[in-house]
């Protein structure tokens, strides 16, 4: 066992809300509990799980309901999944915001003063030693717009996070966080680290040739209505050789917008055809805009070397927080890369949960796996 970490993981599939988490704690109490972090399935009765949660003996606890679950046996469903950390070589600081809706600068700011006020190892936001985490409602429509703050008033310290899943149900998100489960509402953790740490962006697209001029759109309400003067949901359609009658997220998940920004390619996914031939996307899609179409490629291969290139850097990796687009799972679900995927999140105990976006640094996506690694 590493000295200077020690990570412990676990998940219960009990269907029992209390008795999942109970054998939860069991497998991830520590002497001394730092952090405590769940992945709640919303198949449970989350009051219950509240209540549970509530009752552990740690003074950190942050959860967040999920579209699937990241565990030590991989890719998981109907379960709640976690960890617990001790180290005296990090510190952790939540920063509870509880009203995205009147999330502001200001607030932000008075956030960063508190915390840099209460640093353990350093005496201002030092980039090199100190990471965010957000956890974020993933149907407030808010996660451009809180992540853009963030990354600005928190002297641009890397961040990663994910939004909050409800099994693709899309009818109500939540963070736990202050013994309450909450919708409209993140919970941003700062981490101080003197152990060395890397923030993980992949994905396995690439750009066609085949681009889409955005017409019109309300990039507010993540709702795209033309492409190229034509209505979104058919010129898409047509574009990728599907009846429009037939879209579905089977089809989003493989074919996706992407775009590129300062060098780098960012997704943005549909959620789904509406009957007025719109399209309603996961992110925001800019009006008088060009995107390309996305091609994927390998994705466990993609996952696999992104995990080796960040153990070269680090050393042991001695925790994989993972923030899994729900978007990836469905593109692999009941092929046979689901297996080989499943190995690769075995081997480097990647813990975590599916989302409904991604974010690294100032910025949201989609069908994105997003995290940090932290070695020993």
């Amino acid at each position: 066992m590493n000295k200077n970490i020690q990570v412990r993981r676990g998940y219960s599939l009990n269907p029992d809300p209390q008795k999942a988490v109970e054998e939860l704690y069991e497998q991830i109490a520590q002497d001394r509990n730092d952090i405590v972090m769940a992945f709640v399935s919303s198949n449970y009765h989350l009051q219950s799980v509240e209540h549970a949660l509530n009752q552990l003996p740690a003074k950190k606890i942050v959860g967040t309901t999920t579209a699937g679950e990241l565990t030590t046996d991989g890719l998981m469903t109907n379960s709640i999944a976690g960890f617990s950390i001790q180290s005296d070589m990090l510190a952790f600081h939540i920063f509870d915001i509880d009203d995205l809706d009147n999330f502001s600068i200001k607030d932000s700011l008075r956030a960063a003063q508190e915390i840099v006020h209460d640093l353990k190892f350093n005496t201002y936001l030092n980039p090199k030693k100190i990471f965010g985490i957000l956890l974020i409602d993933g149907l407030s429509l808010k996660e451009e717009q809180v992540i853009s703050i963030l990354a600005n008033t928190f002297n641009n310290i890397p961040i990663v996070g994910g939004s909050a899943g409800d099994n693709l149900n899309f009818i109500k998100t939540q963070i736990y966080h202050n013994y309450l489960f909450k919708s409209n509402r993140a919970a941003f953790i700062i981490v101080e680290s003197e152990l060395p740490f890397e923030i993980i962006k992949t994905h396995h697209f690439v750009p066609t040739a085949k681009l889409l001029n955005i017409t019109k759109a309300n990039p507010r309400n993540r709702i795209v209505y033309q492409i190229n003067d034509e209505p979104a949901a058919l010129y898409y359609a047509n574009l990728i050789g599907v009846p429009k009658e037939e879209l579905s997220p089977r089809y989003f998940s493989k074919n996706p917008l992407i775009e590129n920004y300062y060098g780098e390619w960012y997704i943005r996914e549909i959620l789904q055809a509406n009957p007025d031939m719109s399209l309603k996307f996961a992110c925001a899609v800019e009006e008088n805009k060009i995107y390309s179409l996305g091609k994927a490629g390998e994705i466990t291969q993609n996952l696999n070397d992104k995990f080796r290139e960040i153990e070269r850097k680090i050393g042991d990796i001695q925790l994989l927080l993972g923030f899994d687009c729900a978007f990836r799972r469905l593109e692999i679900e009941g092929t046979k890369s689901q297996d080989e995927y499943n190995n690769v999140l075995k081997k480097y105990e990647v813990i975590g949960f599916n989302t409904y976006g991604e974010q690294y640094n100032s910025l949201h996506m989609n069908h994105t796996f997003t995290g940090v690694a932290i070695g020993g």
